[in-house]
């Protein structure tokens, strides 16, 4: 580019090359996250807590709102929907996993 002592259009464009960084590889399309499907649907589960309380809580978040307790020795039926640390119960609502045992 010859100088000419002026920014004209065609300065900008040179300086908006030389300044941008090299293209890069897009990162993959990932497509938005969905629920597998329940592979323990219908299964039971007994609350093993050792003899406290099972706290059930409406979304899988003990910062959600609390739905009940359920007594050591219950059992349970799962929808087999786990999220983080929570299962799903199929009489709705979310109980921390580590509390359900096999039968």
């Amino acid at each position: 580019m010859p100088p000419n002592g002026i920014v004209d259009a065609a300065t900008w464009r040179a300086l908006y090359a030389a300044t941008t960084p090299p293209p890069t590889t897009p990162p993959p399309i990932t497509p938005p996250p969905t629920t597998p499907p329940p592979t323990g649907i219908g299964q039971q589960r007994r609350v093993s807590t050792g003899g406290e309380g099972a706290l059930v809580f409406q979304q899988p978040d003990p910062q959600s709102n609390l739905l009940g307790t359920l007594t050591d020795g219950t059992i349970v039926t799962i929808t087999g929907r786990v999220s983080g640390n929570y299962t799903e119960l199929a009489s709705g609502g979310w109980v921390f996993s580590l509390w359900l045992t096999q039968i």
